[in-house]
């Protein structure tokens, strides 16, 4: 005997329970998505800016937006969000524009906004 005929909406179901299988056995277990190679390299780009920023503050220096963003663990729009609204301090030289992670931290205590 030979096998019935799919109509189109039939083979749809199959392709997308395909993709569902493929998406589940690629979870690590709890729900979320095993590491992939794109997601380790994020990881290790944003490890590199906090090690880069821990070393900039040992050394007395002032952090970019980006370094910030990574200290206080927000997107580097907020930070510069902040910049515009003058809700943090900075200091800027020209176009680039640097912090003083004690500062922001006390300035953000003080106005109850820390993150």
């Amino acid at each position: 005997m030979s096998e019935p005929v799919k109509n189109p909406f039939e083979l749809l179901l199959d392709e997308i329970r395909t993709v569902v299988r493929e998406e589940l056995a690629a979870m690590n277990g709890n729900g979320h998505a095993a590491n992939s190679p794109e997601t380790d390299e994020e990881e290790r780009r944003r490890l590199g800016i906090l090690a880069a920023a821990r070393a900039t503050i040992e050394a007395g220096a002032l952090l970019t937006a980006e370094q910030l963003a990574a200290m206080l663990q927000v997107n580097k729009a907020t930070v510069y969000e902040r910049v515009k609204k003058k809700t943090i301090p900075y200091y800027q030289a020209g176009r680039f524009i640097r912090f003083n992670l004690q500062e922001v931290l006390e300035s953000q205590r003080k106005n109850g906004n820390l993150s």
